[in-house]
């Protein structure tokens, strides 16, 4: 480092590099153009993780500016000044003063002054007024930490006190490049070494990271007794250092090595996935010429269990990638505000860390819907929803090198907005495995565990209907334990009797219904809520079993022409109706059922009735939403006897009438009558909320009169306590005269 000049600022630390330039500058006034009007720069705050060259960035501007420097920290002052720190920072600034041009280095400055508490301490107070009172000729303090946010409030807003605040972050791979170049200049590399490509190779790899490989590449040089540093030098010390963790943020990791061979089943979705990502592999550039942008963000949804996890982690290793796995806990803070920069601080680091797979699971849990949350003004949700959509808007824009891979259960559940083109615009379907896909995952796990040749892959993928990848596994582990139990003492084998008693005792985490909750005929996530479309499937047989069953929650039989369907229908969903049964809740799952049922088998007039219902977000939330459907009205007459009704309602019934037609779409009048029943259940619990609330307004004035009537008399009492107690003072001081 000794030989770097002073344009390494600018290539190693980039924009951080060029401010702290400008700052000696501006201290020493190198250029001879600072007016004579305006103070000189005389503190500094440089903030950077462990490892990203904060020693090293001060070190190359003291030589290239012909700077001494002192570093202390307040362990160094607690060792030479027992008891005395104040003391011993006097001095410290005096030896600078001696020592012109000195810079003071200050480490770990959030322990002189901490966040906690008020700055009360004499070696606080010492410490503030020297920063406060520098003159011309004081010397430059510039502090480091690693995050500032310990660091005292007051001490960071004033000007006065840390006139500059410099913030390095993890290397963008252009300055990791110029770092790697900087330290291989002062060894002695071999000819066939490639830079680029080994720097391409150290994702996430601060300055500190990189200083080390180095040193044990050199390590290994000398142990083989040759002149120069290899290649393969480089390579297997790159297996033996890894990068240093953040300590205020999450670091982009080199993910476990999970290849599209280590999955079974899964085609589809692993065929479409590597069509998505191809772009990651080596073709960014050819994206680039032809002038398009290639795809940023997925959405995987599909049943628990069935991988996508591991999808997400095959794609960061397909492509070489850095993987960053995000969870819930780390976005939701305690402060205002917080929750918003944990997203920015997120895919910041993913960009510096890029080439990047950035990994949201359970994206439902916090990136809800903002049409159904309520309140938005005072959500997190809502701010949340909002940065992200910011985030994705900048890496559809850029051409940073992230892809940003969520996962869900419920897509149905996410916020349209964040699902529009140019955002999390590719949906993959990630299905149940089929029979072939069943044998082909057994036949994978099969291969790592200790079991026989006997095993009939077939019959147990038969006997194994709608299990996920997760399902499977916990069936090895289970016909494990089997295999313990039988052979006790001896070599446990699994055989296949092991496996059909382990069958037995398990079954598939996904029934009928949660897979009919997916859209099967489209990887892409439908305009409806796809948990609504629970009734529809491609499977004849299945619609006709579903229909019989239908027929049987209306309590009538199959042959049941559509008068006697609509009058059962208008008998049940009146008994069991939320508003009559309001703490009921099986009467409120029978009402459910009966929805369901009538939906299927009522009459088209009906559906076209529903098909009638605003699409426009602001009237399906309206009040007025409760007057159209069966499902939602407390008049439950036929037609011919609401005539009498109002002229708008009339004018309704007309149109009705008038909208007859043969090309019905029956998926989007099922998934609305759905999505209204669904809003008029919250509108329900609303009004319950609102009504307690109203009651409990109430409940004090009742619940508390006796206690007032208490602290009445508690008063009266004190009153009286008083009077006397000061007619017996002049009593006594009458006495006393």
């Amino acid at each position: 480092m000794e030989t770097w000049s002073n344009n390494m600022l600018k290539s190693c630390y980039g924009e951080a590099g060029v401010r702290l330039q400008q700052f000696f500058d501006l201290a020493f006034d190198r250029s001879g153009g600072l007016s004579t009007d305006l103070t000189r720069m005389k503190s500094l705050l440089i903030v950077g993780d462990s490892g990203t060259g904060k020693s090293a960035s001060l070190a190359i501007a003291a030589k290239n500016y012909q700077l001494s420097i002192l570093q202390s920290s307040i362990g160094d002052l607690v060792q030479k000044y027992p008891n005395q720190l104040d003391k011993g920072f006097t001095q410290l600034v005096k030896r600078a003063q001696n020592q012109q041009p000195c810079l003071i280095v200050l480490d770990n400055i959030e322990l002189i002054f901490p966040k906690s508490g008020l700055i009360d301490t004499h070696l606080e107070m010492v410490a503030l007024k020297q920063l406060q009172n520098m003159n011309e000729d004081a010397p430059v303090i510039i502090g480091v930490c690693i995050d500032s946010n310990v660091l005292n409030d007051d001490i960071k807003r004033s000007s006065c006190v840390l006139q500059e605040t410099i913030h390095l972050e993890i290397p963008t791979p252009s300055e990791r490049l110029s770092i790697f170049q900087g330290f291989a200049d002062q060894l002695h590399l071999s000819e066939d070494v490639d830079i680029e490509s080994l720097s391409a190779k150290l994702h996430s790899y601060k300055m500190a990271d990189i200083y080390m490989l180095l040193r044990q590449a050199d390590e290994l040089r000398f142990m083989r007794g040759t002149e120069t540093i290899s290649e393969d030098d480089i390579l297997a010390s790159m297996k033996n250092v890894n990068p240093i963790g953040s300590v205020i943020d999450r670091t982009a990791e080199r993910p476990e090595t999970i290849k599209w061979e280590d999955i079974g089943g899964l085609n589809d979705a692993k065929r479409d996935l590597k069509e998505c990502t191809l772009w990651m592999q080596g073709s960014y550039e050819a994206y680039k010429r032809l002038g398009a942008s290639p795809t940023k963000g997925l959405l995987l949804y599909g049943p628990p269990g069935t991988g996508k996890t591991l999808l997400a982690k095959a794609i960061a290793t397909e492509s070489s990638t850095n993987f960053l796995a995000v969870s819930i806990p780390e976005l939701i803070k305690g402060e205002v505000g917080e929750s918003e920069k944990a997203v920015a601080r997120i895919f910041a680091t993913a960009r510096r860390c890029s080439p990047c797979v950035v990994f949201l699971d359970e994206l439902e849990a916090i990136f809800g819907s903002r049409d159904t949350s309520g309140n938005l003004g005072q959500k997190v949700e809502f701010h949340l929803i909002t940065q992200l959509m910011m985030e994705l808007d900048l890496l559809n824009g850029g051409s940073d090198m992230v892809l940003v891979v969520a996962a869900t259960n419920h897509p149905e559940s996410i916020d349209r907005a964040i699902l529009r083109p140019g955002r999390l615009d590719q949906h993959i379907y990630v299905a149940l495995p089929t029979m072939e896909e069943r044998v082909s995952i057994l036949k994978l796990l099969c291969s790592k565990s200790n079991v026989t040749d006997d095993i009939d892959l077939e019959e147990l993928a038969r006997m194994t209907e709608r299990f996920t990848g997760a399902d499977m596994q916990a069936l090895l582990r289970k016909a494990g334990l089997c295999a313990l139990k039988r052979q006790q003492g001896l070599q446990t084998v699994i055989q296949h009797q092991d496996f059909l008693t382990a069958i037995t005792s398990l079954k598939a985490s996904v029934s009928e219904e949660q897979q009919l909750r997916y859209s099967p005929g489209s990887r892409r996530c439908t305009k409806v809520p796809i948990y609504h479309c629970r009734l529809f499937s491609t499977n004849k047989a299945l619609f006709a079993r579903q229909r019989k069953r239908h027929y049987d929650i209306l309590q009538i039989h199959h042959d049941a022409d559509q008068k006697t369907i609509k009058s059962q229908y208008y008998k049940l969903s009146k008994k069991y109706h939320p508003d009559l049964n309001p703490h009921d809740k099986e009467a409120h799952e029978r009402f459910l059922e009966v929805n369901d049922a009538y939906a299927v088998l009522g009459s088209a007039s009906k559906r076209r009735e529903y098909d009638m219902e605003n699409e426009s977000s602001s009237a399906s939330y309206s009040p007025g939403i409760r007057r159209t459907g069966p499902a939602a009205t407390w008049n439950f007459k036929p037609r011919a006897s609401r005539q009498t009704g109002s002229s708008s309602a009339q004018a309704q019934a007309e149109g009705f009438r008038a909208t007859k037609s043969t090309n019905y779409n029956y998926n989007e009048w099922y998934a609305r009558h759905y999505e209204a029943e669904e809003i008029r259940r919250r509108a329900r619990l609303q009004r319950q909320q609102q009504r307690q609330n109203e009651d409990a307004k109430f409940e004090p004035e009742d619940s508390t009169l006796w206690s007032r009537f208490w602290r009445l008399g508690v008063i009266i009492a004190g009153i009286i306590y008083v009077t006397q107690r000061v007619k017996g003072l002049k009593d006594e001081e009458k006495v006393s005269q």
